[in-house]
């Protein structure tokens, strides 16, 4: 025990008081006299222990008072007439006295679990080996750093096998500990006990915070306790009480979590009528705020909002299942058409593409089928662009029935944007005539962004490299004054492409640079593999054709990871040209290890490795000839 090598600095010794047993406050005072093994017969009250124990340098350990609250004045009125006293009390929460200095215990890191999951499992028999140190890993994970946890999963894993356990139980059995105390013996007696602490309102909003599976905010609080007068009283209780956790500040905005094993007993407590009471309230919120961010979402503000979007994917994703489940398509349509460009950056396209699958399983009105159309376009923008440039185009005429403005300057920009990449360029040119007639109509800058970036794209697939190299410029100027990281690195990205067609490689390595380090900024894992796979191409032409290899692997890693298609129209050929090059101009040997290294390295360490050799100490003449 600690306390053990601090003995020798209280010479009136180190009492250990376990209060588990004792149910009253007014039982601490005979159980510390059993503890100092005293026989003064006399001393029945605080004033008598405080006589007993005043002149003595004692270290006094009351383990468990939380539940003996009652008993914190008493205990302050002793300290002030002891002196040479020292108390170090556990508890799950504090004792709100002046004195008192409050040492929190975190949950174990992930390291430390794993290393007590191993103590455990093989102190339980069980055997550890590096075969299964995959289910360990999940096994810790579910226990998320509560040591009970990691003890009793270990001590199951040891009966069923780590693998099997972590296969088959999304909650780990209780596999109680008879030498500890009863409430500690399994999850449901510790959490159990926290329960009976709580009042009845708190006790209320713990089960109800337990539909949120990541981090929340002080908002969804307000909405899942449905805005009544003490709900931040109550989760201030539960902070207290460790059974939520404040884990950070997210651009201003504190951020809340349970620990999952706590979560998942709220969860079970939690009645099926007051789920679906509680996930509309949830649901409600999340509107009003993903309302709130959708200005930002195209501005400079747009990665602030794209974090805070991502520390509530857990409830985005609920709500939207929620209103889809319930009956609403045209408020599910709305929240998934406003986070769109989010979840397609952010890698969410897929699973967004299946809840909008799910809204048009059954008849839908006009203005949620364009909702759907444009927002499946988006998601579907490099994936499958014939089948995006049709939802869009189909989105454009009912937006036009429905004389919606905006949207329908949207989808004849997607349906303009989609048919160039499926290299259609006859589509292309025809909806960029009327994208660009809808988006005049409007004054946004980061719609006018994407047609003339569409512009470019489609002068270059031309052949029209100035025409090209005009609308892009145009493009950027709308894209800096909208202010959105991705917008930008976009543009960028098409700008590159264009010099380094005239042979100005400096130039295009600085676009490409400027567009990464947006494009990481955002979190962008969409066009990233674009850029990535442009930035390998010009390396190979400045003469790192090792690194060229490295980032032509990492582009193509990217490209499998988030399902985007490597067949962008204005660069197939030059592709194949730079990838040949840095082919031809390695051994064999040398030309798969650069790739494998690619592949295996992850696309942080690439890009260090990229920034390193554009330097200034690179050589002044990095011209070329024009590409192709």
């Amino acid at each position: 025990m600690a306390a053990e090598r601090v003995r020798d600095r209280f010479p009136g010794g180190v009492v250990l008081i376990e209060l588990a047993q004792v149910d009253k406050p007014d039982g601490i005072v005979p159980a510390i006299l059993r503890g100092l093994e005293t026989s003064d017969t006399a001393v029945f009250d605080d004033v008598g222990l405080a006589r007993l124990m005043e002149d003595r340098h004692l270290l006094l350990i009351l383990d468990g008072i939380e539940h003996l609250m009652g008993w914190s004045t008493s205990l302050a009125g002793l300290l002030r007439r002891c002196p040479s006293l020292v108390v170090l009390a556990t508890s799950r929460a504090r004792l709100r006295l002046r004195d008192e200095r409050e040492f929190t215990v975190h949950p174990l890191t992930h390291a430390e679990s794993m290393s007590l999951f191993r103590e455990r499992l093989v102190a339980a028999g069980g055997e550890w080996n590096n075969s299964t140190r995959a289910a360990v890993e999940i096994l810790c994970k579910r226990s998320d750093g509560l040591p009970l946890a990691v003890e009793l999963a270990a001590s199951a894993a040891a009966l069923f096998g780590p693998t099997a356990l972590a296969d088959r139980f999304d909650v780990v059995p209780d596999v109680g500990l008879r030498d500890l105390p009863t409430r500690q013996r399994t999850m449901d007696e510790t959490i159990t006990w926290s329960h009976k602490l709580l009042t009845d309102s708190a006790r209320s909003l713990l089960l109800r915070l337990s539909v949120c599976s990541g981090t929340f905010s002080l908002s969804t609080v307000k909405a899942i306790g449905n805005h009544q007068t003490g709900t931040l009283h109550d989760l201030y209780e539960l902070i207290e009480h460790s059974l939520v956790l404040r884990t950070a500040n997210l651009e201003g905005i504190d951020r809340f979590r349970l620990l999952e094993p706590i979560r998942q007993d709220a969860a079970a407590r939690l009645s099926a009528t007051e789920r679906v009471a509680t996930t509309a309230d949830l649901t409600k919120g999340m509107l009003e705020v993903i309302r709130g961010l959708a200005d930002d979402l195209h501005t400079i503000n747009q990665v602030t909002a794209f974090q805070l979007l991502e520390a509530d994917i857990c409830s985005i994703r609920l709500a939207v299942l929620h209103l889809i489940g319930t009956g609403n398509p045209a408020l599910a349509a709305e929240l998934i058409r406003l986070t769109t460009v989010f979840l397609a950056v952010r890698g969410y396209s897929r699973e967004a593409l299946t809840w909008l699958g799910r809204i048009t399983e059954t008849p839908v009105d006009d203005a949620t089928r364009a909702r759907v159309l444009v927002a499946e376009a988006v998601l579907m923008h490099h994936s499958d662009p014939a089948t995006a440039c049709a939802r869009a185009r189909t989105g454009l005429s009912l937006a036009r029935r429905l004389a919606d403005g905006r949207l329908a300057a949207e989808a004849a920009t997607l349906a303009s944007s989609t048919a160039f990449m499926a290299g259609d360029l006859p589509m292309a040119k025809t909806m960029l005539i009327q994208a660009e007639e809808a988006v005049a109509r409007l004054d946004e800058p980061w719609l006018t962004t994407y047609v003339r970036l569409a512009g470019g794209q489609i002068a270059l697939l031309a052949g029209q490299v100035e025409d090209s190299d005009g609308q892009l410029r145009l493009a950027e100027a709308a894209a800096r004054q909208a202010g959105g990281a991705f917008e930008i690195s976009s543009v960028l990205n098409a700008r590159a492409i264009t010099v380094e067609r005239q042979g100005r490689l400096d130039e295009a390595a600085g676009l490409l640079l400027e567009a990464l380090d947006l494009a990481v900024a955002v979190k962008n894992r969409w066009t990233l593999t674009f850029i990535v796979e442009a930035l390998a191409g010009v390396t190979v032409r400045l003469g790192n054709p090792k690194l060229g290899t490295q980032l032509f692997a990492a582009s193509a890693s990217l490209a499998a990871e988030h399902h985007v298609k490597l067949d962008f129209p204005t660069t197939l050929d030059v592709v194949a040209r730079d990838c040949g090059v840095a082919r031809s101009r390695l051994q064999t040997d040398e030309f798969h290890q650069a790739w494998q290294a690619g592949r295996d390295s992850g696309i942080d360490a690439v890009l260090a490795a990229a920034n390193h050799f554009y330097t200034p100490n690179r050589p002044e003449d990095s011209s070329a000839p024009p590409a192709g």
